[in-house]
C-alpha cells in the first residue's frame, strides 16, 4: 500500500487519544472494527441503525442523506455524522458517541434453576479427563469446559461474536462473505481469535486444577455460523434454495485441539438445534409417543415437533428483539415482563401503540428507553413465532392440546417470565403451563455428544460409528435423530402471512381460536 494512500485517524475517546493510519475511502467504521474499537453494527454498516455516532472535530467528510436522516442540521454542523458512512480522504480528528460494548447476558446452564452458581474452585478431580463445548451463536460466544467423569463445569468464556461488525443478522454476514474474498477470510479468522482466546483460558485452569488436557471440543452453532467458522462459502445460502456447502460433522482444531463441529439439520436449521434436540432427548423428551415442542428463541427462532418416531422442524427470522429489542438496551426478557406490565396498566395498547404522553417520548426504564420502534420490533418477532408455531402443529397432524410439553431452550427462554410471554401473545394460552426452561441445550447438547463419542471410542469404536451402530444404542445417536428430522420452510407456506398479521396482536392468544377465524373467513368467502 502506498503512503499517499494512508491518512492519519485520530479517535478520542473518554479522555484517551489514539491515532491510527486508515486508507483513504474507506469507512470509519471499517477502522474501528479492524482496530477492535468497535465490535458491533447493528445493521452491517449500510447507515440503518444510526447507532454508530461520531463527531468530526477536524477534518470532517461531508454529510449524506442517511447522515441527514439521524442527526439534525445543528447537530450535523457540529460534525456528527454516521461512521459507517464516512470515508474521509485526509487527515481527521473524531471523537466516539457510541456504546462500545453491548451489555450481555450468556446462558451456560442447562437448567430451569435460574440463578445457580457453580463453585469452580477446590474440585477433586485426580486428573480428570474434559471436553470443551462451544456454542457458536450469532450474537455471543459461550464455551464451557467440563469433566467427563464428573460432568462439573471447571471454567467457561463467554464473549460477544466479533461478527457482529458486519451486521446482527445472518443475512448481513452472508452480504459481506459473498462481498469479498479478504472479507470471507476475516469472518473466519476473527471468530477463531476469540475461540483461541478461550482455549488459552481454559489451559490456564486445566493446568491450575491439574485436569487433563481437553480431549476434544465440540462445537455448535446455526447453519450459517456453522460455515463461516470452516471457511466454506455461503454464496448458496443468501438465495434459494438456500444449499449449504456442508452440514455434515466435520473436523478442524484450535490451537492443536481436536475441534469436531457438530452436524446440522438443514439451511434454517443447524448444528446448536441438532444438539438441543440431542440434549432434551436425553431428558426425556422426544421419545416414545407423546409430542414434545421445542423452541429456541434468539436472533433466529428455531422451533421442532415431533415424538420418538420423527420431528419436523423450522425456523424464523427474529432479529435482534428478543436480545434486547432494536436498540439492543433492554434484555429480551425484561422487554417482555416490561410490555406485559404496559399492557396489563393500559399504557399500552393491543396494537402496539403507547399512550400519550409516552408515545412520544417513550417509556423510561432505568437507564434504558422502551420507544414504538422497540415495541414494533418485538410485535413482528413474536407474531413470526406463534404463526410458526401453529403451522408446525398443523402440519405436523396434531392439535395443540396433544403437545405433552414445551421446553424453552437459550438465554431468552431461561430468563423468560412464561404468564408475560402469554400476556402478549408470544406463547399460546394453550401451552402456557406445560412450557419447561431448559437453558443452554446448544452447549449442553455438545457437551453431551462429545462425551458419549469419547465414551465409544474407549470401548473400541471410531466416533463416526456411534450415530451409525445398529439396535437399541443407535437411539442415542445423533445421526439417528437428525435422520428422523423433515423441515419446513414457512416462506413456502401459504397461511404463514395470515397468521402472522393475527398474532401482531399484544394480547393472549389461541391457537384454537385463531383456527377457528380463520376457518369462519374461507367459509364466508
Amino acid at each position: 500500500m502506498k503512503e499517499t494512500e494512508k491518512i492519519q485517524v485520530a479517535v478520542l475517546d473518554g479522555g484517551s487519544k489514539k491515532v491510527y493510519w486508515h486508507l483513504k475511502g474507506k469507512s470509519i467504521l471499517e477502522l474501528l472494527g479492524e482496530e477492535e474499537e468497535i465490535l458491533f453494527s447493528n445493521c452491517g454498516g449500510k447507515g440503518l441503525c444510526g447507532n454508530c455516532r461520531v463527531r468530526f472535530l477536524k477534518g470532517a467528510v461531508l454529510p449524506g442523506p442517511g447522515d441527514r436522516a439521524v442527526f439534525t442540521p445543528e447537530e450535523l454542523r457540529q460534525g456528527f455524522r454516521l461512521a459507517c458512512l464516512s470515508k474521509p480522504i485526509r487527515d481527521c480528528e473524531i471523537e466516539l458517541y457510541f456504546q462500545k460494548e453491548k451489555k450481555i447476558s450468556v446462558v451456560t446452564e442447562a437448567s430451569s434453576k435460574k440463578g445457580h452458581k457453580q463453585n469452580r474452585e477446590g474440585f477433586e478431580n485426580n486428573k480428570e479427563e474434559t471436553i470443551i463445548a462451544i456454542d457458536l451463536g450469532t450474537t455471543t460466544i459461550a464455551m464451557e469446559l467440563r469433566g467427563i467423569t464428573t460432568l462439573k463445569s471447571y471454567d467457561t468464556f463467554c464473549f460477544i461474536n466479533p461478527q457482529r461488525r458486519y451486521g446482527a443478522d445472518v443475512i448481513s454476514r452472508i452480504q459481506a462473505s459473498n462481498h469479498s474474498r479478504e472479507e470471507k477470510e476475516n469472518l473466519e479468522r476473527i471468530v477463531r481469535t476469540v475461540l483461541e482466546k478461550g482455549m488459552l483460558q481454559f489451559s490456564k485452569t486445566v493446568e491450575k486444577m491439574k485436569l487433563c488436557k481437553p480431549k476434544a471440543a465440540y462445537l455448535s452453532g446455526n447453519t450459517v455460523m456453522g460455515q463461516l467458522f470452516m471457511g466454506h462459502s455461503v454464496e448458496k445460502l443468501g438465495s434459494y434454495p438456500f444449499l449449504p456447502e456442508n452440514i455434515s460433522r466435520q473436523e478442524t482444531s484450535l490451537l492443536g485441539i481436536k475441534t469436531i463441529v457438530m452436524p446440522g439439520i438443514s439451511a434454517f436449521v443447524g448444528g446448536d438445534v441438532a444438539s438441543g434436540l440431542y440434549y432434551v432427548r436425553k431428558q426425556g423428551g422426544f421419545v416414545g409417543e407423546k409430542a414434545s415442542l421445542f423452541i429456541d428463541l434468539g436472533t433466529n427462532g428455531e422451533m421442532a415437533i415431533g415424538n420418538g418416531k420423527s420431528i419436523l422442524v423450522t425456523a424464523t427470522a427474529a432479529g435482534p428483539a428478543f436480545e434486547g429489542g432494536s436498540g439492543e438496551t433492554i434484555m429480551g426478557a425484561d422487554l417482555i415482563a416490561c410490555l406485559a406490565k404496559l399492557r396489563e396498566q393500559g399504557l399500552l395498547d393491543e396494537t402496539g401503540l403507547l399512550k400519550e404522553p409516552w408515545f412520544e417520548t417513550g417509556v423510561r426504564l432505568g437507564e434504558a428507553v422502551l420507544n414504538g420502534k422497540d415495541v414494533r420490533a418485538l410485535q413482528m418477532a413474536k407474531a413470526a413465532v406463534f404463526a410458526g408455531i401453529c403451522i408446525l402443529i398443523d402440519r405436523y397432524g396434531l392439535e395443540i392440546e396433544d403437545i405433552d410439553r414445551v421446553y424453552l431452550a437459550g438465554g431468552f427462554g431461561y430468563f423468560l417470565n412464561v404468564k408475560s410471554a402469554a400476556i402478549i401473545g408470544l406463547i399460546p394460552i394453550e401451552l402456557s403451563e406445560k412450557v419447561t426452561a431448559v437453558g443452554n441445550t446448544s452447549l449442553a447438547g455438545a457437551f453431551l455428544y462429545g462425551k458419549d463419542c469419547i465414551a465409544h471410542e474407549k470401548e473400541g469404536k471410531e466416533e463416526q460409528d456411534f450415530a451409525g451402530m445398529e439396535g437399541k444404542n443407535r437411539l442415542d445417536g445423533l445421526d439417528e435423530l437428525i435422520e428422523t428430522c423433515r423441515t419446513l420452510n414457512l416462506a413456502e407456506e401459504e397461511q404463514f402471512q395470515t397468521l402472522y398479521i393475527k398474532a401482531m396482536a399484544l394480547k393472549p392468544l389461541s391457537c384454537r381460536e385463531i383456527k377457528k377465524e380463520l376457518e369462519q373467513e374461507r367459509e364466508g368467502k
